[in-house]
């Protein structure tokens, strides 16, 4: 009898190759997941990662599902809830996805803020070096045109000093 594997209900869509969601986003070959409660593509997961990844998003798909009617096992998380949600009631059961979900968006955000941080630190340093290779190029030309013009009026005094011992030794 073959194995049977969890989360068989769960549709694996045509696989669609697209630029990669994680750095350094190269191309990669992802395969839909579609939920068979509410029927919504709810994830895309690598090709090659189908195995070891697809048990677990569903799992996480099924907490929030509006339409799943079945047990789910309890999340494990360091999150304490509040003392409130004991019974199955419908409320309290998505009040409880609620809770998981906000912490989770908390969690995504909050690393989101950190990234942007770091790219605005970043952009804020080239600017700074843009800046300077500006004025450095600005004092370059200026120290351009000064040297130009020193040349120039050295040529002109040199050519004069020539034209005056022309003189003179013609003089003689």
């Amino acid at each position: 009898m073959p194995c049977s594997r969890k989360y068989d209900d769960f549709k694996e869509g045509s696989v669609i190759v697209q630029k990669g969601k994680n750095p350094p986003y190269e191309v990669a070959s992802y395969i839909p997941i579609t939920c068979p409660h509410c029927n919504v593509v709810f994830t895309e997961i690598k090709e090659g990662d189908i195995k070891t990844t697809k048990a677990s998003k569903c799992l996480k798909h099924i907490r929030l599902c509006p339409e799943f009617k079945g047990e789910v096992p309890p999340k494990r998380s360091t999150v304490t809830r509040p003392s409130a949600v004991v019974s199955d009631s419908d409320l309290e059961v998505k009040v409880a996805r609620g809770w998981d979900e906000r912490e989770e968006l908390r969690s995504a955000l909050r690393k989101k803020e950190d990234e942007n941080k770091e790219l605005r630190e970043e952009i804020e340093a080239m600017d700074k070096r843009d800046a300077l290779q500006k004025e450095m190029i600005a004092e370059l030309r200026e120290t351009c045109a000064y040297w130009r013009k020193l040349y120039e009026s050295q040529k002109e005094t040199i050519e004069l000093e020539v034209k005056l011992r022309e003189l003179r030794c013609g003089l003689k």
